[in-house]
């Protein structure tokens, strides 16, 4: 038989078995809720100041903007005609849609504020143009403060019940990558505003119990028409007239500043591995240029003197190569360093009757084999100043 003894301390020792677990659910429960809240808080700065510095950065080129307003009268006419940028948005899904009509009530207007200028403004949604690939979803809306339709930019991210921590990191993560995609020119448009609802408390917009989405309260105002650089240089070429001419001149004056302080600007920590060229620079109706975010960081110095080291090896077995051999060799194949895709966008804009490609082609080979720009490289050009063809050739050593 069993002993009596063991089964009574079992059944007397139940209810204190029964508070242990009860005590160590709660404490889980409750350190799982303050964890999420530190990490939600700490996320929630985050994303605050990555917002605070996209504002900031908008300001700064709304300044620009006005600084170069004469020049940029001079670049508006030979936006002749304005396209919607190339997109390849994908379609909603029904709980995206269902979100998105919980937050704009098609035909009901939404007070908006704009983090830019401080101004309020009532949007009222149109449509849904498609997804980005960046999983951001663009909108059709009428603006108060305009007459024409405006698109606007958000960023959604699925929503399930903040149970961690990790849900709370997952959440603001993604949308702060979503935001710095969408910091520059896209496939979606240019931005022009960053807009917030008026009637979010936080950084996220309200949301309903259903929703299987979550938006964080900032909407970029986007532009969508615009021309390439490439195509704005075609019609100042074509242009025969002299005052078609003089405003040409004037013109490519305002090209030049514009693009020298776009990339002077940018963060000196961010290189664009030579993506700069006549087809990654768009320009407004307005005239007014802008360009793709750098996105990669400069490589440390001493993986630049390494990269030095391969450049002069590689120059050094160049030089003792044949002509022949030159001319079958692509340097155009080879990355390029920012300053001298800078100098090719410099030539095409005061070379308008010479090939793009021919150009690029001809800087790259000086490049490549450390020899100066020619006198009469110029000769063929639309009377650059002279502080421009040093410019040029300074860039393309």
């Amino acid at each position: 038989m069993t002993p009596l003894g063991p089964k009574i301390r079992h059944v007397l020792g139940y209810p204190f078995r029964k508070i242990v677990r009860t005590l160590r659910a709660a404490g889980a429960s409750v350190g799982r809720k303050v964890t999420s809240w530190t990490s939600g808080f700490i996320w929630k700065r985050r994303w605050t100041a990555l917002v605070a510095e996209t504002v900031a950065q908008m300001k700064k080129e709304r300044k620009q903007e006005k600084e170069e307003r004469q020049g940029c009268a001079a670049v508006a006419p030979f936006v002749t005609n304005p396209h919607a940028l190339p997109t390849s948005l994908g379609a909603l899904s029904a709980e995206m849609l269902d979100a998105l009509t919980g937050l704009f009530p098609p035909q009901q207007p939404v007070e908006m504020k704009s983090k830019v200028t401080g101004s309020s403004i009532t949007v009222r949604f149109l449509e849904t143009v498609g997804v980005s690939s960046y999983g951001s979803v663009l909108i059709r809306c009428q603006s108060s403060a305009e007459a024409e339709e405006c698109s606007l930019e958000a960023f959604p991210v699925t929503n399930p019940s903040l149970r961690s921590s990790a849900t709370v990191r997952r959440q603001y993560l993604r949308a702060m990558k979503q935001l710095k995609t969408a910091s520059g020119p896209s496939q979606v448009g240019i931005p022009r505003d960053l807009l917030v609802l008026k009637s979010a408390r936080g950084s996220w917009c309200p949301q309903r119990p259903r929703d299987a989405f979550a938006f964080p309260n900032v909407f970029f105002k986007r532009s969508l028409q615009a021309e390439k650089l490439r195509e704005v240089l075609t019609h100042m070429a074509a242009a025969t007239d002299p005052g078609g001419q003089r405003t040409a001149h004037d013109a490519r004056v305002s090209l030049t500043k514009q693009v020298h302080k776009g990339v002077s600007l940018a963060s000196p920590t961010l290189c664009r591995h030579g993506n700069i060229n006549i087809d990654s620079i768009f320009v407004t109706v307005d005239g007014i240029v802008h360009l793709q975010p750098p996105v990669a960081e400069c490589p440390s110095p001493e993986q630049s003197s390494v990269a030095a080291d391969r450049h002069e090896s590689t120059a050094e077995a160049a030089a003792e190569e044949t002509d022949q051999d030159r001319e079958i060799l692509a340097p155009a194949e080879e990355p390029i360093s920012d300053d001298l895709a800078l100098a090719i966008v410099f030539t095409h804009i005061w070379c308008p009757l010479r090939n793009f490609e021919d150009v690029a082609y001809e800087l790259t080979l000086l490049n490549r084999f450390e020899r100066e720009v020619p006198e009469e490289f110029f000769e063929r050009c639309a009377s650059p100043p002279d502080a421009i063809e040093v410019l040029i050739a300074m860039l393309a050593l």
